[in-house]
């Protein structure tokens, strides 16, 4: 009986050993990545200086994690920020300028179409 009741104590405290050790050996949780909301909330995750890179021949600037391929490194300009880019006439990957549509155009006196010649 007395050696049962060591036996018991012993395989109680190695299961109680088991389960403090796996608690405290867990790793850390990771920061949570910004989701919609926390973007359209304006909390995305910020530009570092320098990271922008931009495409002198087809004025398209590429920011950090974007997916799109990154243009060759001859043809490479590198901005501070997104604004920046802007500023110099680029625009963001991805995102297609609209093209104005222009009518026909008009007399500014008496507003009637004026005939492009050749028609």
């Amino acid at each position: 009986m007395k050696h049962r009741s060591v036996f018991v104590f012993l395989a109680a405290g190695a299961v109680l050993l088991c389960l403090t050790a796996g608690a405290i050996a867990q790793k850390p949780t990771e920061p949570k990545k910004p989701g919609l909301m926390g973007r359209m909330m304006g909390r995305a995750r910020q530009v570092v200086h320098g990271n922008v890179v931009g495409n002198k021949n087809t004025k398209v600037y590429h920011l950090p994690g974007d997916k799109s391929a990154l243009p060759a490194e001859k043809n490479r300009v590198y901005f501070k920020s997104a604004k920046e880019a802007e500023a110099a006439g680029y625009h963001r990957a991805g995102v297609k300028a609209i093209p104005v549509k222009k009518g026909p155009a008009r007399d500014p006196k008496t507003g009637k179409f004026i005939k492009s010649p050749g028609r």
